[in-house]
């Protein structure tokens, strides 16, 4: 794992790199802030060219829906769109529900070809920003996933965006969606802070490497700060 970035606490030196103006500072964003930087800085290729960036966790409960929604609203709020976020984890889908998003078909008819993208997408809580949840409500089943699905999948998600952010299911359950996860152009590893053990994340980046996925980076997650805020003004 070669790079590390809290997505609790701000790093001294990664402070926000994102002046836009008519865009606010928001309280708490400057991680997201420095994160997204990270990734697009990363993203050297022709800026004509969408930036597709996947998330999975070490384990189950590491977080990686509610970091992986907070960077696509941030990157909404940025003018980093239109953004994208795509949900891969059928068997836990949360983003119908938490962003309040109107039912319909999601990813999984998308790829069995029951509906097409434009019906699929839902406008998300950021200006510019779509999610493309993972099922209609009424379908529990996952879909089958092959080469050609996947290559369709990126090729609409890229075309009327500019930043694709894939939720991904954990290290230990990508299983088919790996064939998605190895096509990104980079993919984090969500690490959850005082509860993922060391050699268990290590073992989770080894298997993604092996399997191709081009992982370049760790999230911590959930760390906690033990320092009250005042007294972090005098340190």
């Amino acid at each position: 794992m070669r790079n590390h970035q809290s997505a609790n606490e701000p790093n001294g030196q990664a402070t926000s790199r994102f002046h836009l103006p008519g865009v606010k500072k928001r309280r708490g964003a400057e991680p997201f802030d420095a994160l997204l930087w990270r990734l697009q800085s990363r993203h050297v290729d022709d800026a004509a060219v969408a930036a597709t960036v996947g998330l999975t966790g070490c384990e189950p409960r590491t977080g990686v829906t509610t970091l992986a929604a907070n960077l696509a609203v941030r990157a909404g709020e940025l003018q980093l769109g239109p953004v994208l976020l795509v949900e891969t984890d059928f068997e836990h889908p949360r983003m119908r529900q938490q962003w309040k998003a109107s039912a319909g078909p999601g990813l999984a008819e998308l790829l069995a070809g029951e509906a097409s993208m434009a019906e699929c997408l839902r406008s998300g809580p950021a200006p510019g920003l779509h999610l493309l949840p993972a099922a209609g409500a009424r379908r529990r089943e996952a879909p089958a996933w092959d080469i050609g699905a996947v290559d369709a999948l990126l090729a609409e998600s890229c075309a009327d965006h500019s930043l694709v952010l894939f939720d991904l299911p954990p290290a230990e359950r990508l299983q088919h969606t790996v064939l998605l996860a190895r096509r990104l152009d980079q993919v984090l590893l969500v690490i959850r802070a005082e509860h993922t053990q060391v050699p268990e994340a290590q073992r989770a980046a080894d298997r993604l490497l092996e399997d191709g996925v081009p992982l370049v980076g760790a999230v911590l997650n959930r760390e906690r700060s033990y320092v009250p805020r005042w007294l972090k003004r005098w340190i």
